[in-house]
């Protein structure tokens, strides 16, 4: 009896001391991600010409060309995005409706980079809190 209770005290010391993992990206990666992410779409809402607006889209998209880390949901966002893009200026036209669908998907990506950056961060303190 009293070697099952030290053996139940034990597994639930054991789990109460979980070590925290790594984060799997760096906070400097994360930020320049972050920006690159940013900029792509910053350049993209920008283009008057709709039909290089397409083009560009769809490069980017086809190609990967900005890594994307999650950390939370801000990739897929993101390449919601991309892909709306290509969607609605394959006709090289883009009404304001279409234009607004946009901005707010612009947006959505703005909070979940911040939520994300807020996140990594946090991950970052403890791990570094649990190695001290």
């Amino acid at each position: 009896m009293k070697q099952t209770i030290f053996l139940l005290i034990l597994v639930i010391l054991a789990s109460c001391s979980k070590e925290i993992e790594k984060p799997a990206i760096t906070i400097g990666k994360y930020s320049n991600q972050s920006f690159q992410i940013t900029e792509v779409v910053n350049k993209l809402m920008s283009e008057p010409d709709v039909k290089v607006m397409n083009k560009m889209a769809d490069g980017v998209e086809a190609t990967r060309a900005i890594n994307c880390d999650a950390v939370g949901e801000e990739c897929n966002v993101y390449y919601e995005f991309l892909n709306k893009v290509v969607d609605l200026t394959k006709d090289n036209e883009l009404s304001e409706k279409d234009r607004s669908l946009l901005e707010n998907l612009r947006k959505k990506l703005t909070i979940e980079l911040e939520k994300s950056d807020l996140k990594i961060q946090d991950q970052w303190k403890q791990y570094i809190n649990s190695e001290k």
